[in-house]
């Protein structure tokens, strides 16, 4: 039998997997941080990240900010509460309400969009987590 899942409440485990597998310009979360793992594949959970109520959480919509090292480098900058997690949206950002490929978030990402069961635009995105948040 599979294992059982972990509770919803605790991040997963570590994981350098690809966030989107087979999506042009696929992108890893860099070392000291780690993305959601499809805990049947092993591939990445693709989606931009979601809080326990599938909620976006606080965040700050980086305008400006054009490439994925330079969104990890402003989200590493901050302490704490400041930028617990980073998403990346590696398509034309005109795409985007917020017109900013890059979100710092405040609030600790515990699932992505494609766990929430969104569709479409929501699962292009990468959410990255600060790997010190995940040790309970």
């Amino acid at each position: 039998p599979p294992p059982p899942s972990p509770p919803p409440s605790l991040p997963p485990p570590l994981s350098p997997s690809v966030c989107y597998p087979g999506i042009e310009g696929g992108f890893s979360c860099p070392p000291g941080y780690y993305s959601f793992t499809d805990l049947e594949t092993g591939d990445g959970s693709p989606g931009a990240c979601r809080d326990l109520t599938c909620g976006p959480g606080q965040y700050h919509a980086m305008v400006g900010i054009t490439t994925p090292e330079a969104c990890e480098e402003a989200c590493t900058e901050r302490r704490g509460a400041e930028c617990w997690a980073f998403e990346w949206y590696p398509k034309d950002p005109r795409n985007l309400p917020s017109g900013a490929p890059c979100e710092l978030h405040r609030d600790t990402p515990v699932q992505t969009a494609s766990e929430c069961g969104e569709t479409g635009q929501p699962l292009e995105h990468c959410c990255c987590v600060k790997a010190d948040q995940g040790v309970v």
